[in-house]
């Protein structure tokens, strides 16, 4: 096949991915760069998932792989092909490979069938009055499943031979796109904000921990919290501390304690 870019309606087949990467290795071999498997692969995963994203923001980890993943999938399947071209595999093998050639690359990470309405076990409640027309009957995590507005468009790409389908993606519904990246942001800021709040919390109960650790200190110095009074005796030659001092510290380890634990703060 010769190079060519991926159509911008259409999540590509591996045809598709495969005359794309023609393409970047020609123009990087034109622009004096070393065209490895490798180097070629990472220019052409972004490509691919640009255009799941196109479909819908939500096409994105976990509901589809990630761009690591991608980059190894792609890498796999330019060495099979490599292999059929060399003729390294058996007939049965190459005519799976040629099927397989014109078959979406499908990167959802749901293994879950799509079907429309009218099929049997698709599960629809009203077929008349349904306005998703297709169903699936997932049991995946929450956060992995297909969006439910992407199901019929998503059972023709699957089924699509060839790169076009009978539904492509068409213009994006640009409204619908700016809620969802609205929609994801907003969450990625709830749960950097639940973090802060976690790592506040740690530390003041550290802190707590620490004038726990002081006020025991002070009583077994022989330091009388309820009247904040330091008996004579625990004063050593030389001390840095003045009595008048420690009479001060023993008084805010006093009120914090009272602060914490109220009236039961003299059985400490």
């Amino acid at each position: 096949d010769n190079g060519k870019k991926l159509d911008k309606d259409e999540v590509p087949t591996a045809r598709a991915v495969i005359q794309q990467e023609i393409l970047i290795k020609e123009q990087m071999i034109l622009a004096g760069e070393e065209a490895t498997c490798r180097d070629i692969s990472k220019q052409l995963a972004p490509l691919i998932l640009t255009q799941w994203h196109k479909s819908n923001a939500k096409f994105c980890p976990p509901v589809i792989i990630t761009e690591k993943n991608l980059l190894q999938r792609v890498e796999r399947l330019w060495k099979r092909l490599d292999d059929v071209a060399r003729r390294r595999v058996t007939k049965k093998e190459t005519e799976k490979e040629n099927f397989l050639l014109d078959k979406l690359m499908d990167i959802t990470t749901c293994p879950h069938t799509i079907m429309l309405c009218h099929e049997p076990d698709s599960g629809c409640p009203d077929q008349e009055e349904c306005k998703q027309n297709a169903h699936i009957q997932c049991s995946c995590l929450r956060n992995s499943k297909i969006p439910v507005m992407e199901l019929e468009w998503l059972y023709y790409q699957r089924g699509k031979t060839g790169e076009k389908s009978e539904m492509k993606m068409g213009e994006v519904d640009w409204e619908e796109t700016e809620n969802q990246v609205k929609s994801a942001k907003n969450k990625t800021d709830k749960e950097a904000a639940t973090v802060k709040k976690l790592d506040k919390q740690q530390k003041e109960e550290a802190d707590n921990i620490d004038l726990e650790k002081q006020a025991k200190q002070f009583m077994t110095e022989g330091v009388d919290l309820e009247n904040n009074i330091v008996e004579e005796d625990v004063l050593e030659p030389g001390n840095v501390w003045k009595k008048k001092e420690q009479e001060e510290a023993a008084k805010i380890v006093g009120i914090l304690l009272k602060n914490k634990m109220g009236k039961a703060a003299y059985l400490v």
